[in-house]
């Protein structure tokens, strides 16, 4: 035991090497984050009609499936809404078919701007409804058949449609 050497080197453990490692992975992310800021800041547009569209195109879907998979209670919905039934049987097939030619048109870009208008004209006619139906303008107790999975009152309805259609009239103005 006596001879054993207890001496550390720096060279065993290169100690030297690893700041000048640390520093150029520091310097590298640095100038990613920089390019990445860069390109955010040049192309702001394009990201955020991307990513409002994508959003409303999430939305159109959703809610035209769940008016899809539960026609039943949609059509039955339409039926008590206070508008002729012939026009409720049309609307029945109509808004959930509106939905997704808004999302197929959101989906491709040479037809993006036109998608986003249609979006924004769904959503001012849709806040619209539930703004007339916060106003008792039919009845005390119209039904809604939006298609969410939530179930929430007119006035949380008005202020998230009222919300989309702001930021589907923003997106189509970019």
């Amino acid at each position: 035991m006596n001879n054993t050497n207890r001496q550390i080197s720096q060279q065993d453990f290169q100690i030297g090497k690893t700041p000048s490692l640390a520093k150029a992975g520091i310097r590298l992310l640095s100038r990613f984050a920089m390019l990445v800021i860069r390109f955010c800041l040049v192309h702001w547009k394009e990201i955020a009609v991307t990513f409002y569209g994508s959003l409303m195109m999430g939305l159109w879907i959703f809610v035209a499936y769940n008016k899809i998979k539960g026609f039943e209670q949609n059509m039955e919905g339409m039926l008590r809404q206070p508008i002729p039934r012939s026009f409720a049987i049309f609307l029945a097939y109509a808004v959930p078919s509106s939905e997704l030619i808004a999302s197929l048109l959101i989906g491709y870009k040479r037809t993006r701007l036109l998608g986003l208008g249609f979006s924004a004209l769904l959503m001012i006619v849709f806040t619209i409804y539930v703004g007339l139906a916060i106003l008792h303008v039919w009845s005390d107790k119209l039904p809604c058949s939006c298609g969410l999975v939530i179930q929430i009152g007119w006035k949380e309805h008005f202020v998230f449609n009222a919300f989309l259609m702001l930021i589907s009239c923003w997106a189509f103005l970019l």
